[in-house]
């Protein structure tokens, strides 16, 4: 993507500004960490766990208080085509069931992890399009913080009982199962990575006497172990966990330097079979670090929050680790999460702290654009700066599109005409009494695209699900394509719900013209055509 501007001197600091961005990495204006747009989810609200399964799809977990003085619920939101939506209602979320910890092995499957109903796991899974709940009430009652997988089949979740005990998950052969903690008495278990189903990490704190000291246990070939340390800090507890590699990773948490009141970030560092402590970049008052997420052994991202109020975020490049400060972290924001998919796209989630809390998203990216793909009505934000507050004109492809809100610095916009398949358009943003900006290369108009058909098969009058991808917001056609004789003919569904990437059709009634058999399934919108990967067959009717 190139951007340019079609004022001489600007295009001239355009033309470098990829340059600047290598050596600067993120201070950069179209470089760095920008707020996204506020969802109205509910009167207090706050995100603790994200995940993100590419650049382009994610998931985020934490709870929602509909209303003051009532309990929390579970709140699971979804990102995908640019924008983020509250996945509603997710089944048995109820009252007095928070989220803490998600994980995704691929873009149609995952876990969430927090409370259960009367204090036992929770523990929810995705697939295919629908969340679930997974009841393990003979595991006790628990709270789960973090959860793990090295595969579809094969997973961790930590946390600790009712009785403060360090609880330890583990999910083989379709079940869950508990596994013995290593240390007996009270233990608090947040964080758990894994870099092969024989090795992995959880992070948490536990008490040494009547002192808090920070948890490490290792899990090898089958056995979890109590790795301690030297003396970290008087006072120490461990928040969050990653690994680059078997031999590399870091944990992050925070402690008390030399007294309770004074609490500082921990930052330790695991290289070669030994735990480090490593300095942590001075702060302008007492701050706590809650989560760590590395893109290689060489950068990676630390968050957490300054207890006197405002965000933390801690950037690790060239061996060092240094406190980035931008404008999105004000002193009312507190960060509980972070991932990257690679070293240029990320995202940190969190919560404002007043009394009426909110959720929020900070994205970082060298993009300005949120989405390079899409079609009707996929939502598009671009994150920039002197954008003026007089709403302005967005172009893709010389096409106009719908804006939605404009302001000095973030514009959401939205796909609102058809455009051909196959060019990579450029999108020009034009600010009222400022010059044009353009993304050479931008977008590309995605034809319909299906993923699953759920179940593959039915008899009238089933409704049946079709997943997918960039289906639009106008509704198509959903039909079954079969030949008769020499002739190619189609068979009209009946659409009930469509959606950007879900639809749901009822199967047509046979007759003697349109037997009950195997046949093709297509799905049409204004861009173009899909098929599905595999036949759908119309059984008899019971």
């Amino acid at each position: 993507m190139e951007l340019t501007r079609n004022n001489c001197t600007k295009w001239v600091f355009m033309f470098f500004l990829p340059f600047i961005i290598l050596l600067t990495s993120y201070s950069s204006v179209y470089g760095q960490w920008k707020a996204f747009t506020l969802l109205d989810v509910g009167w207090g609200w706050e995100i603790r766990g994200v995940h993100f399964t590419s650049a382009d799809e994610g998931w985020a977990v934490g709870a929602v208080y509909p209303n003051p003085g009532e309990p929390a619920k579970g709140l699971v939101l979804h990102y995908k085509y640019g924008a983020w939506a509250p996945v509603t209602p997710l089944v048995d979320l109820d009252y007095n069931k928070e989220l803490y910890g998600v994980h995704f092995t691929s873009a149609t499957e995952g876990w969430a992890v927090g409370a259960g109903p009367s204090g036992f796991p929770g523990l929810y899974k995705y697939q295919n399009g629908l969340w679930t709940p997974y009841y393990a009430t003979s595991l006790g009652q628990t709270y789960l913080y973090g959860v793990h997988f090295t595969s579809a089949d094969e997973g961790w979740a930590v946390g600790h009982s009712t009785m403060y005990g360090g609880v330890l998950l583990h999910y083989q052969g379709g079940a869950w199962t508990s596994v013995a903690c290593p240390i007996e008495g009270f233990c608090m278990l947040n964080g758990v990575h894994f870099t092969s189903a024989t090795e992995g990490w959880a992070v948490g704190y536990g008490y040494d006497g009547s002192v808090e000291r920070g948890v490490l246990l290792h899990y090898q070939n089958g056995t979890w172990t109590d790795v301690k340390p030297s003396a970290v800090f008087w006072q120490w507890k461990l928040h969050g966990v990653h690994f680059t590699s078997a031999t590399e990773g870091w944990a992050v948490g925070y402690g008390a330097v030399d007294d309770s009141s004074n609490w500082s970030g921990v930052l330790l560092h695991y290289q070669n079979g030994t735990w480090k402590l490593v300095t942590a970049p001075a702060s302008t008052g007492s701050y706590r670090l809650n989560g760590v997420h590395f893109t290689s052994a060489d950068e990676g991202w630390a968050v957490g929050e300054d207890l006197s109020g405002g965000g933390i975020l801690l950037h690790y490049q060239g061996g060092a680790w240094a406190e980035d400060t931008p404008s999105v972290l004000s002193a009312t924001s507190a960060l509980h999460g972070v991932h990257f998919t690679s070293a240029t796209e990320g995202w940190a989630v969190g919560k404002t702290i007043p009394l009426n809390r909110r959720g929020i998203f900070f994205r970082y990216s060298l993009s300005p654009l949120s989405y390079d793909k899409g079609t009707i009505g996929t939502r598009l934000y671009f994150l920039g700066s002197q954008l003026g507050t007089n709403k302005g004109k967005v172009l893709v492809g010389n096409a106009a599109t719908k804006i939605i809100s404009w302001s000095d610095s973030f514009i959401d916009f939205e796909i609102k005409k058809t455009l051909s398949l196959g060019p990579s358009y450029a999108v020009e943003i034009k600010p009222k009494g400022a010059d044009t900006i353009i993304l050479q290369d931008a977008f590309i108009m995605m034809a319909p695209e299906i993923v699953l058909v759920d179940p593959p098969s039915g008899s009238t009058p089933d409704g049946i699900r079709v997943l997918g991808n960039f289906f639009g917001t106008k509704k198509g056609k959903v039909y079954l394509e079969y030949e008769q004789g020499a002739r190619l003919k189609k068979k009209n569904c009946k659409v009930m719900s469509w959606g950007m990437d879900s639809i749901t059709f009822s199967v047509p009634k046979t007759s003697k013209s349109f037997p009950p058999g195997t046949y093709r399934l297509k799905v049409v919108n204004k861009v173009g055509i899909a098929e599905a990967p595999s036949d759908f067959t119309i059984e008899p009717s019971p």
